[in-house]
């Protein structure tokens, strides 16, 4: 049988191949289209099944991934002052939020600011918040959403008359 079927393609398994095909398969607005009984069609649909299991199992057991978190001044510091870009995109957004929070009139840490309705660019805020925390050095020790407001509201100080 096996020297058969190398010599002659309708005999051995490409015949028996072509009859499954055939009978497994249904016409759809004229082209072929295999049924999930189709060995190889199912033994893909298992391969795409597992690993989506795998991908869903991984992620529910690991849990969400975890941001650095900036206690005090310094951190704030080592952060804004790195020359790795997600240090500084980090310290980007750090800034931003409060200076964000601040912008709509809220205060932060019972300090208030007034931000401009034209917002200063991501730059100007880093700079100056890193000079405040190389300035007041020993009140770096604080926590970092404190003293980014200080920072801005020193910056921006508000009227009293407001």
């Amino acid at each position: 049988m096996w020297s058969n079927a190398k010599r002659n393609p309708s005999h051995g398994w490409g015949r028996r191949f072509n009859s499954y095909r055939a009978h497994h398969t249904r016409p759809t607005g004229g082209r072929l289209e295999l049924d999930l009984a189709f060995p190889f069609a199912a033994v893909r649909a298992m391969k795409w099944a597992i690993c989506f299991a795998l991908v869903i199992g991984v992620s529910v057991t690991t849990g969400p991934a975890r941001a650095a978190v900036i206690r005090d001044g310094d951190e704030l510091l080592k952060y804004c002052t790195a020359t790795i870009g997600a240090y500084m995109d980090y310290c980007f957004g750090y800034v931003d939020a409060i200076a964000d929070l601040m912008l709509g009139r809220a205060s932060v840490a019972s300090v208030d600011a007034c931000i401009p309705a034209t917002r200063p660019d991501d730059p100007t805020l880093r700079n100056i918040v890193v000079a405040y925390l190389r300035r007041a050095e020993v009140s770096r020790r604080q926590e970092a959403p404190t003293l980014v407001a200080r920072a801005l509201a020193e910056a921006y100080p508000c009227d009293p008359n407001r």
